[in-house]
């Protein structure tokens, strides 16, 4: 249980979170986030990224009787992550803890902060999504950005998710932290990028992102189709994309496999014995519940989408025993899967 000795709301808090598993609370104001909402309308984000952008940055607007915010970090490098997993899915969404489902881990953690906030007579509103959290981060003392637009929580990495709450007492607010702790000259995350979607230090052109065209777009963009000319440098990846943090420095201990002390998750380890780009190609009776769904509901839930991924992972494998698997599905009765099934398959009929 947290210290009962903890005599001010901040302390008792931070005791809590820290019960709880989260590696960093900060607190700071409802005051506007000017910065972030300024550079949304100088670059050229996809409208609704600029919409979403602009309301988050303003928490006042969101919830008007808001008196500071509490920012919680998760370091979700502390799970265990099956490789056959790792190499085509982001590590965020194999956490399970980016707006996490009921009676996830995830999800029970929140319930249980939550609670603890209403015994202490707290009223409180959750970020749902909608206040930006990397600026409320960086203002609370949490996180500071790395060049490659992700958050670092300072002896972590930036395998982390943040979480948000305003609520209505006044808390002291805590020390900002330093803007970028990137080392000096340090370009990995720019240099790797396989879409090359980092143009320079924290510019990302968002629809040049793996995960833009393999999760967003979908839902968001200007079509069902991954663009041609991406296509290639996709790779293998079906939902996310974790290369830029792969090689960034920052991140050497987090992606350790022997560390101490690693969790498993049950159920990602039951889907990782299932899953492969064939079944997630095919998409069997009741694959999508059981092995999709529970790891890749964030953006798309069309089991379509996963097999156009599938399709074009395949196309980018080099591994033509995958020919047979593709050429099953040129009669798919989905349009969108068919185009991109005949793209895999005249490219790995070119290398054979």
């Amino acid at each position: 249980m947290y210290s009962t000795s903890a005599t001010t709301m901040e302390d008792r808090i931070r005791a809590k979170a820290a019960e709880l598993g989260f590696c960093k609370v900060g607190f700071t104001t409802m005051n506007d986030f000017q910065r972030v909402s300024g550079e949304a309308t100088r670059r050229a984000y996809p409208t609704f990224f600029r919409n979403m952008i602009e309301r988050g940055s303003h928490p006042r607007e969101l919830w008007p009787q808001g008196a500071s915010i509490i920012v919680l970090a998760y370091d979700y490098s502390r799970h265990r992550y099956p490789d056959n997993l790792v190499s085509h899915i982001g590590r965020t969404y194999l956490s399970r803890s980016y707006l996490p489902l009921e009676d996830s881990p995830a999800r029970l953690r929140l319930d249980a902060f939550e609670s603890f906030l209403a015994d202490e007579g707290i009223g409180f509103e959750p970020d749902r999504n909608a206040l930006m959290m990397r600026p409320a981060a960086l203002r609370a003392g949490v996180a500071s950005f790395g060049r490659n637009n992700f958050c670092y929580v300072d002896g972590v990495g930036s395998f982390v998710i943040l979480y948000g709450y305003m609520v209505d007492v006044e808390l002291q607010p805590s020390a900002a932290a330093p803007n970028c702790v990137c080392p000096p000259h340090c370009r990995a995350c720019i240099e790797a990028c396989p879409t090359k979607a980092l143009k320079d230090e924290f510019d990302l052109h968002l629809e040049r992102c793996i995960l833009w065209d393999n999760a967003i777009a979908p839902k968001r963009g200007d079509g069902p189709d991954v663009p041609l000319d991406h296509r290639d440098a996709i790779g293998t990846h079906v939902h996310g994309c974790d290369v830029c943090r792969e090689v960034c420095p920052m991140n050497s201990q987090a992606l350790r496999h022997d560390r101490p002390g690693l969790v498993e998750d049950p159920v990602v380890e039951r889907i990782s014995q299932k899953f492969s780009l064939e079944a997630l190609l095919h998409m069997p009776d009741g694959f999508y519940e059981e092995c999709v769904f529970p790891i890749m509901y964030n953006y798309s839930r069309d089991p379509a989408v996963f097999q156009r991924n599938a399709a074009v992972a395949m196309g980018n494998s080099g591994d033509t025993r995958y020919i047979a698997h593709l050429q099953a599905e040129l009669a798919n009765p989905n349009p969108v899967v068919r185009s991109h099934v005949a793209w895999a398959l005249e490219k790995l009929q070119a290398q054979s």
